[in-house]
């Protein structure tokens, strides 16, 4: 499809790609159709963009997320070293602290943590369990499943999952995927984990992924309610398309973070509603009419279990 610029907007302190779309009623991979080498994680403030035929009305600015944590910069840090110690999103320090330039921190300095670094502020990397073993029959209610602080870090699932990832997509594509789960994490405030390894099963992140029924129309890499598809003339829009789709839900239907709030945050609640739509407590493993196993392995996918054919 060709879209066409029909108005322009120009970029306020908050916005993100996403928020512009979803309050121009238009899309991702559109705005970027009509915005060729336009960076959706690097938007600069002031600087004008074109929004296609049809958007409507003009979009508000998003306010920057309210940050109650901060952080004081030690010796030795860098952004990624912090994110990885508090399993960070990669790129989500740099979202948070548009005003920091990441190559010249100072002992002392203060920084604003996103809202997902919160709950491991004083959790050292030793502290951090190691990842790895085999898979686990995790079953019955939420409780008996895997704590988060016991998860595997962020860097350490992503290195093996998008190993996986490239034997079906490009290296660019998987960088796009990285990229997509980034910035999905960071507006959603999903631990991006959570979206990792939710793509892992619902599509081996495979890009290409074809739709099913089950009675919905299920669409791209995470199988969202009736969303977008992959689209080989705009890949890196058309991916984040997709993972914004799962993660924030879509015009049709709601997404993990609509299952996440009614669940009340319960990650492996929110899971089997997001497969099932109904969901047995007591059981996880109750299929309710979709996959049985389905909480069971995103559990086993988050601690960095391995096992044949995962």
């Amino acid at each position: 499809m060709v879209f066409k610029a029909s108005k322009t907007y120009k970029i306020k302190q908050g916005d993100t790609l996403y928020a512009i779309a979803q309050a121009s009623k238009t899309t991702v991979a559109a705005i970027e159709a009509v915005n060729p080498g336009i960076n959706p994680s690097n938007l600069q403030i002031g600087v004008t963009i074109a929004l296609p035929a049809g958007a409507e009305g003009m979009p508000h600015a998003q306010p920057p997320t309210s940050q109650s944590n901060r952080y004081t910069i030690q010796q030795g840090d860098t952004f990624n070293s912090i994110a990885s110690r508090l399993n960070i999103p990669n790129g989500a320090l740099e979202a948070t602290n548009p005003g920091v330039d990441p190559s010249k921190l100072q002992i002392g300095q203060q920084i604003h943590l996103p809202s997902q670094g919160r709950a491991n502020i004083g959790l050292t990397q030793a502290s951090i369990p190691n990842p790895g073993g085999n898979y686990v029959s995790y079953s019955g209610p939420s409780s008996n499943f895997p704590h988060p602080h016991h998860w595997a870090p962020y860097h350490v699932l992503w290195h093996h999952n998008s190993v996986l990832m490239g034997y079906r997509n490009t290296p660019q594509q998987v960088s796009h995927i990285g990229r997509a789960i980034e910035i999905a994490s960071s507006e959603s405030g999903i631990d991006s984990r959570i979206i990792l390894c939710l793509i892992m099963q619902e599509s081996g992140g495979f890009v290409g992924v074809a739709d099913t029924f089950n009675p919905f129309r299920n669409t791209g890499i995470m199988q969202a309610f009736d969303g977008g598809n992959f689209d080989a003339r705009n890949e890196a829009g058309s991916i984040l398309q997709m993972v914004m789709d799962g993660a924030s839900g879509t015009a049709k239907g709601p997404g993990l973070r609509q299952n996440l709030e009614k669940w009340n945050g319960d990650v492996y609640v929110a899971l089997r509603g997001y497969n099932s739509g109904s969901v047995n407590l007591a059981d996880l493993n109750d299929p309710m009419g979709a996959t049985a196993d389905y909480v069971q392995r995103i559990a086993n996918r988050l601690m960095g279990h391995s096992w044949p054919g995962m």
